[in-house]
């Protein structure tokens, strides 16, 4: 008997494999799910006012011929939360339905590719739950999905973290109700983040996640998506630094962030002739990567110039305290998430724009973007270092 169950999932995981690949690689595709409407039952947090400097993140030039990807600008708006009873969530991503079948667009957040991405990526997910051939675990009470196909160090701070951050600050009454769903096996920084900034380790769901996983949840929590915002960006400094588990010894005013080669091939090739001339002017490297969320909360917060790679590592100069300097490097990618982050925190951001390695290019987003290694441009690298060390470089915002 255990013999031919074990045969049937055999079979049943090839028929799902076989499906699912037939709806990546042809032409054939099902119809999507409706648009769910915004929950009647919904929740006013707070008017957002962004900083009055964001607003001029895009005051800069930049190569023509490279790819250039700006976020949208802040906006003054209502930061609101919705409730939805007894919907679903299925799939890898996952994507999150309301109790009639039809998508809720802000539980993936943001932007029609996003949406797009996420439905194709969990398009066998949605054909088994249109056919209705699933049987779902059941969730109880408040959950909020901290889930999405883009989680890296960077989206989890500015995206998800925040909502955490806005529940927490406005609905400190009833912060203990909600629970908080992750993904299993989930980087360590997800659940250490959020113990930190006040969340209990009983209210943190690990959901394990795949292309036949479907859960029922009796009332699914979804936020508006949160912009950048200097105010809760100072909340989670504040709760990350108050940690005294432990604190540094050693500090540098000035930091050189290292990015991995095992993060990708967004690279510096001369890293050794930057390495060295960073150095020659005091700045220490740092792989943030080899320290715990707070050890790098601490060592930003220290630092009054960052200089690195665009990436996720960068995110933490939210950290960072008023007019520090941050210095980031864009190859044939130049993606000004950061420097949005850094003027709506008050930091001065100096992009530097370097000469692609074109064998290391690769593509993203379907093709649409190529991104790879770098050469830093060593005289102008020394030059802007040097002029700011003499204060001959404007630094005013």
């Amino acid at each position: 008997m255990l013999k031919l169950k074990k045969i049937n999932r055999f079979f049943f995981r090839v028929l799902i494999n076989t499906i699912s690949w037939f709806l990546q690689h042809t032409h054939m595709r099902f119809k999507p799910p409706k648009q769910a409407k915004n929950s009647e039952e919904c929740q006013f947090l707070f008017k957002q006012i962004p900083n009055a400097s964001s607003k001029s993140f895009l005051d800069c030039g930049h190569p023509n011929e490279k790819f250039f990807y700006a976020p949208p600008l802040t906006e003054s708006r209502d930061f609101l939360i919705y409730t939805y009873h007894k919907s679903y969530i299925c799939g890898v991503g996952p994507i999150a339905l309301n109790q009639n079948g039809e998508l809720i667009h802000d539980a993936i957040f943001r932007s029609k590719e996003r949406i797009a991405s996420a439905l194709k990526k969990d398009s066998i997910a949605w054909f088994i739950f249109s056919l209705g051939c699933y049987k779902p675990a059941r969730l109880n009470g408040k959950i909020v999905l901290l889930i999405s196909n883009w989680l890296n160090y960077g989206h989890w701070i500015t995206e998800h973290l925040l909502k955490v951050i806005h529940i927490k600050e406005y609905l400190p009454n009833e912060f203990h109700l909600y629970k908080f769903a992750i993904p299993t096996n989930s980087p360590a920084f997800i659940k250490n983040s959020l113990q930190d900034i006040g969340v209990k380790a009983s209210n943190i769901i690990e959901l394990n996640l795949g292309v036949n996983s479907f859960y029922l949840i009796e009332s699914l929590i979804v936020t508006t998506y949160p912009q950048p915002d200097n105010k809760a960006y100072k909340e989670i400094s504040r709760l990350l630094l108050k940690n005294k588990k432990k604190i540094l010894t050693t500090f540098s005013k000035k930091l050189y962030v290292k990015r991995s080669n095992s993060f990708g091939s967004r690279y510096i090739f001369n890293e050794k002739k930057v390495e060295c001339i960073l150095k020659n002017h005091g700045f220490l490297p740092f792989q943030p990567e080899k320290f715990t969320l707070v050890e790098q909360a601490q060592t930003f917060n220290n630092a009054e110039i960052v200089i690195g790679v665009n990436g996720s590592a960068m995110t933490n100069i939210i950290y960072m305290k008023p007019n520090s300097i941050v210095i980031e490097f864009f190859g044939n990618r130049i993606h000004f998430g950061f420097r949005q982050i850094a003027f709506e925190c008050d930091l001065i951001h100096i992009p530097i724009y370097c000469e692609p390695q074109l064998k290391t290019l690769y593509k993203q987003h379907g093709g649409k973007v190529l991104d790879g290694g770098m050469n830093v441009d060593i005289t102008e690298l020394q030059a802007l270092v040097l002029a700011i060390k003499h204060g001959e470089f404007k630094t005013e915002l």
